[in-house]
C-alpha cells in the first residue's frame, strides 16, 4: 500500500547550522499531520515545505542571523524522514540512523566486509565487537575509517589499530584516486580515533608512517628520534623528515641517508649542516638542485667564485655547474669537467656559439 495510513507514526526533522546546532521536528501520527491519503513517495517533499514553514514560525532572531534568507537556509539544510507503521515495520528512513541489533550479527559482519561504513548502522553492542569492527578497517572500499564508529573501548583496541596502521588500498586506481598529495588518509585516523598509547607503540608507528607523511608527527619523541622508523618514513614521504627529532635533523650521517632516498628531505636539515662543506658536497651527489637552494649563502657565494670547491661539486654532480658564476661556465676546464660527470651540464655551459652552424 503506498498510501499514508493514519496510524502510520511520521518523523520529520530539519538540521542547520555549521555545528547542526539548529534542528526542528515535526513528529505524529498522519491523521494529527493531516497526511492521511498522502502518497508515501511525497513525504520528502512534505519534510522539506511542511518543516521549513515551522521553521519561519518558530525560529528565533539568533538562529536566523546566520542566514540571508529563508531561501539561503533551505539550501543549507539538511533533512530527515521516516514513517513507521503501527505494527513496528519502517517504511521510510531517509536520514536517520538505523542500528541493526546483535541478533543479526552476521549480517552485519558481510555488510562491513562490503563495505566499512555500514558499521554506523550496527548496534551499539555490534561496534563495542571486536570480529566486527576489524572486519570494518580491514575493508579496503570504503573512503573514510570505519574506526570513528567503534566503541571507545575498541578506538584504543591494539590489533585494531595495527590493522588500520598497515591498511593499504585495494589498487593502483584507488591509490591513484584516493590518496591525498600527502599518502592515505586512513593511516592517520590511527591517531586522530585512537589512543594514545598508540603514538608511542614503535610497531603500529612504523606501519602508519609509511602511509601518510604526516603520520611521524603523532609520533612520540622518542620515536621522532628513532633513526629506523624516520628513515621509513622519509623512504616512503620526503617530507616526513620534518617531523623527526632535532637531532637526527643534525645528524649528518642520517640526513644523507635520509636524501638518498627522497631530496625533500634535503630542506629539513639543521642549518649547521648547510654550512658545512664536506656535507653539501656530499648532498650534491643526490640532488644538485634542492643542496643548491638549502646551502648557507656564504657556501652560494664560494660555490659561484671559487674555482676549487666548484671543481669538487661538479665533479659529484656535473649539473652544479649551473649555480657557478658567469665566468666559471665559460672556463673550457671548467666547463669539461662538468660535462665528463654529467652530459646534460652542457647546457649550462656558456661557450662560443657557431653562428653559421645555428
Amino acid at each position: 500500500m503506498d498510501t499514508i495510513q493514519k496510524d502510520d507514526y511520521i518523523e520529520f526533522t530539519l538540521i542547520a547550522g555549521e555545528n547542526n546546532q539548529y534542528s526542528n521536528s515535526i513528529k505524529g501520527t498522519a491523521e494529527e499531520l493531516n497526511l492521511v491519503g498522502w502518497k508515501i513517495s511525497d513525504l520528502d517533499f512534505i519534510n522539506e515545505e511542511t518543516t521549513l514553514e515551522e521553521f519561519k514560525e518558530r525560529c528565533n532572531d539568533e538562529f536566523m542571523g546566520s542566514y540571508g534568507s529563508y531561501d539561503e537556509f533551505a539550501e543549507t539544510s539538511t533533512s530527515k524522514t521516516k514513517l513507521t507503521r503501527k505494527d513496528g515495520t519502517v517504511l521510510v528512513c531517509s536520514g536517520y540512523v538505523v542500528q541493526i541489533s546483535s541478533e543479526y550479527k552476521e549480517i552485519v559482519v558481510q555488510a562491513v566486509k562490503n563495505n566499512g561504513e555500514a558499521l554506523r548502522y550496527a548496534s551499539e553492542e555490534l561496534r563495542a565487537d571486536k570480529e566486527v569492527v576489524l572486519e570494518a578497517v580491514k575493508n579496503k572500499t570504503y573512503r573514510g575509517s570505519a574506526l570513528e564508529f567503534a566503541s571507545e573501548e575498541l578506538k584504543a583496541d591494539r590489533d585494531i589499530l595495527f590493522e588500520l596502521a598497515n591498511k593499504d588500498l585495494l589498487n593502483a586506481q584507488q591509490k591513484a584516486s584516493w590518496k591525498s598529495p600527502h599518502g592515505n588518509v586512513d593511516a592517520l585516523q590511527v591517531f586522530k580515533e585512537g589512543s594514545e598509547e598508540s603514538k608511542a607503540d614503535r610497531e603500529i608507528v612504523l606501519e602508519a608512517v609509511k602511509k601518510h607523511d604526516t603520520c611521524l608527527s603523532y609520533a612520540s619523541e622518542e620515536l621522532k628520534a628513532d633513526k629506523e622508523v624516520v628513515l621509513e618514513a622519509v623512504k616512503a614521504f620526503g617530507a616526513s623528515m620534518n617531523h623527526a627529532s632535532k637531532e637526527l635533523r643534525a645528524d649528518k650521517e642520517f640526513v644523507l641517508e635520509a636524501i638518498k632516498h627522497s631530496g625533500d628531505a634535503s630542506q629539513y636539515a639543521s642549518r649547521e649542516l648547510w654550512a658545512d662543506k664536506e656535507f653539501v658536497l656530499e648532498a650534491f651527489k643526490y640532488d644538485a638542485g634542492a643542496s643548491f637552494r638549502n646551502v648557507s649563502e656564504e657556501l652560494k657565494a664560494e660555490l659561484k667564485t671559487n674555482e676549487e670547491f666548484l671543481l669538487k661539486a661538479i665533479k659529484v654532480n656535473g649539473l652544479a655547474l649551473e649555480y657557478a658564476s658567469k665566468k666559471l661556465r665559460a672556463d673550457r676546464d671548467v666547463v669539461l669537467e662538468a660535462v665528463k660527470n654529467n652530459g646534460a651540464a652542457l647546457q649550462f655551459a656558456l661557450l662560443p656559439i657557431d653562428l653559421e652552424f645555428m
